[in-house]
């Protein structure tokens, strides 16, 4: 197992994530600085209140309330990846095709085309290779 621990400093709140070493140190540090940003965004204000009020502690709602977007703060790790992979030397553009979503969403690339024309390069391909 490995440990990441991400901390926004603006409102002072830590994510300490455990996740299988295999994974690598990248990962864990990406996946817990998207947990924590996307909390802090939603509840940042609102602890920072209860923080000065000593109040701290007293009310876990914030905390029930986010676990039902941590799916949600994982997928936004996605277009960190994409724009990394991007960003590197002889990648002109980088992509995840999901059934029939094609991300990050831009307008720069036709969505629709896009993913009509990979099916069909995947169809031609299982045949050449069959």
């Amino acid at each position: 197992l490995s440990l990441s621990i991400v901390t926004n400093t603006k409102y002072d709140i830590s994510c300490l994530l455990l996740y299988s070493k295999i994974c690598g140190e990248e990962f864990g540090k990406l996946i817990a600085t998207e947990l924590v940003e996307s909390f802090c965004a939603e509840n940042g204000d609102e602890i920072t209140k209860l923080k000065q009020s000593d109040k701290i502690g007293e009310d876990e709602k914030h905390f029930k309330e986010f676990e039902n977007k941590i799916v949600y703060a994982i997928k936004n790790s996605i277009t960190p990846i994409l724009e990394f992979l991007q960003s590197q030397k002889y990648i002109n553009i980088a992509m995840l095709i999901s059934s029939d979503q094609l991300l990050p969403h831009n307008h720069r690339v036709d969505a629709i085309s896009f993913v009509s024309e990979y099916r069909s390069l995947m169809f031609q391909t299982k045949q050449i290779m069959s």
